[in-house]
């Protein structure tokens, strides 16, 4: 019995805590076909637990259809079926039924979630708020002007409560719609004293508008959109983005482009054929992370990569096939000061000195590492390396040799490091 008929059983015959984790393990895997059997769970299950979580569930399946190639596995007649449904029934019910419509796929559905958040009952305008988060973060609406302007009326009602306001101001900000920090600052004068603090620490990080700054940085795009949980995931594309040049491409090739932010678009050749694509950074759930960095490009999203996560990029680069001297400096004078002092920092400060023609510091760096008690493997493929450049064929060998004894066979050195060995 498959995993997903194992929860359709489990929901349909066990108890709260058993039916809570079936509709969550639907929601994991689940496809469109379980959408009915989840929105009956949403609606009239005893447990409330049980009902929110179903309801959560059933968005993100709904969010595995929102993107091509996928969203034609969804068929728009029935598309348009379930938002009439939903939009005929109470959100009382279950406040939860806000993030189902809102990943529905239909980005005119922001002004139904915008009157739940004029509703009088908090959970409802809490829940409200939920679902457009859901709405607004997808790369389905980057770029839509609808999604700014509904919260831009909204932020100009007189009669919202304290909280939907502060709400949607943080939304904004989250969102990466930082054209609306005018109406937030506006917030001032109309909230609670109460909720004026939370005002201000909102403000100290809400910029006025989108600049090359916030985009520059390493990041990953695994092929997900913000919210969307997928079993079969494609393969990512990093981004290494510079003051005039990105690097683009993934474990099997990539390429040194130009490119341009100008007015909220970023051009570049290798990111989309055409006009320049809408571009934002916001803070939202993401591959797993909540308050996740994500830089979205068009309808593509990137998470902000981690230290842990960028010595395997970098090895990458080791491997290009075009000039990386002024890229390396100008990304390790950009990640020097945030890099720790812990091996993955060090690791790839060694990393860019090579690929700076800096073998003095490379050495240096690889050296203090290969003495730690587990040194990451393809700390003495570098070493070889270095070894060979100056003639110490000996010696590289024997860094080579120890590098193939602990380096996985998905390391993206073993296939010329055991060439190197081979030879002798």
């Amino acid at each position: 019995m498959t995993k997903q008929a194992d929860a359709l059983d489990s929901l349909a015959s066990g108890g709260i805590s058993e039916r809570a984790e079936a509709v969550r393990e639907l929601g994991r895997l689940g496809d469109e076909q379980v959408l009915d059997t989840l929105l009956t769970a949403t609606l009239q299950d005893k447990s409330p637990a049980v009902r929110l979580a179903a309801a959560s569930a059933a968005a993100d399946v709904l969010a595995r259809y929102r993107l091509e190639p996928y969203r034609e596995g969804f068929a728009s007649s029935r598309r348009a079926e379930l938002i009439l449904q939903l939009r005929s029934i109470d959100p009382g019910r279950n406040t939860g039924l806000f993030q189902v419509l809102a990943c529905a796929g239909e980005p005119a559905v922001v002004r139904n979630l915008g009157r739940g958040v004029r509703d009088p009952r908090v959970d409802v305008r809490t829940g409200a708020l939920v679902g457009l988060e859901r709405l607004v973060s997808s790369g389905s609406v980057n770029g839509d002007p609808r999604m700014a302007r509904e919260l831009d009326e909204l932020l100009d009602e007189r009669r919202l409560r304290s909280d939907a306001l502060l709400g949607l101001a943080r939304l904004a900000w989250r969102a990466g719609l930082w054209q609306l920090r005018g109406k937030a600052e506006q917030l001032a004068g109309r909230l609670e004293e109460r909720w004026l603090p939370q005002l201000d620490e909102l403000l100290d990080g809400f910029p006025e508008k989108l600049g090359s700054e916030h985009v520059l940085g390493c990041w990953i795009g695994p092929g997900l959109d913000c919210g969307e949980q997928r079993p079969d995931r494609a393969a990512s594309v990093f981004l290494i983005l510079l003051p005039s040049t990105l690097v683009v491409g993934g474990s099997d090739s990539l390429q040194l482009v130009p490119w341009s932010l100008e007015d909220g678009r970023i051009g570049c050749a290798a990111l989309g054929q055409g006009d320049p694509l809408p571009v934002r950074v916001l803070r939202t759930w993401f591959d797993g992370e909540d308050d996740a960095e994500v830089l979205q490009v068009g309808p593509t999203s990137y998470g902000r990569l981690v230290e842990k996560e960028l010595p395997a990029v970098f090895d990458l680069l080791t491997l290009a096939d075009f000039d990386t001297l002024a890229m390396a400096r100008q990304l390790l004078a950009m990640l020097d000061p945030q890099l720790s002092g812990r091996a993955a920092g060090n690791y790839c400060r060694g990393v860019l000195a090579v690929l700076a023609n800096d073998a003095a510091t490379a050495r240096e760096r690889f050296g203090a590492l290969a003495a730690a008690k587990r040194p990451r493997p393809e700390v003495f493929w570098h070493l070889a390396q270095l070894e060979l450049g100056v003639g110490a064929r000996a010696k590289a060998l024997a860094m080579a040799l120890r590098y193939l004894e602990a380096a996985h066979r998905n390391s993206p050195f073993a296939a010329v490091a055991q060439a190197l060995v081979d030879k002798g």
